[in-house]
């Protein structure tokens, strides 16, 4: 990846099939930048592992999960969405946007349009520009 170029990473819950058909879709172009991958479930994201994104050279960070209360681990998506929201209170902690972590649920209604609320996101971190850590931390900046 250029220096000048953001990252943004994408992971989503394996359960939400539209979210996994991208992923897996060899001929589908994500934003330059974007970095999709797949999460077991989105219950296991921790606060400290979107941090990582960040100190690895990110951007931004997007969680997708399934709708609240249809979780495969009944909970566990709104855990997650707690768990991101403490890792956007520590980024406005250390002077960063917080809005650079965001969790989203995606209802059934929004289940198509997951392609524009990827480019929707990263076109957001794209006008805050680069992350004043970047580079700073082990792996930072690099490709």
């Amino acid at each position: 990846m250029a220096e000048n170029e953001l990252k943004v990473v994408v992971r989503g819950c394996h359960n939400l099939v539209p979210y996994r058909k991208l992923v897996t879709d060899r001929q589908h172009r994500w934003p330059r930048g974007v970095e999709a991958g797949l999460l077991p479930c989105s219950s296991k994201v921790e606060a400290h592992q979107v941090l990582k994104f960040f100190e690895q050279g990110a951007d931004g960070a997007l969680i997708l999960a399934c709708p609240l209360g249809a979780c495969r681990l009944v909970e566990g998506n709104r855990r997650a969405a707690k768990r991101v929201g403490y890792a956007a209170e520590w980024l406005d902690e250390i002077g960063l946007e917080p809005v650079r972590v965001r969790f989203v649920a995606v209802e059934p209604d929004r289940a198509g349009d997951l392609t524009e609320l990827i480019s929707e996101f990263y076109q957001e971190i794209v006008d805050l520009g680069p992350t004043p850590i970047r580079g700073s931390g082990p792996g930072g900046g690099e490709s």
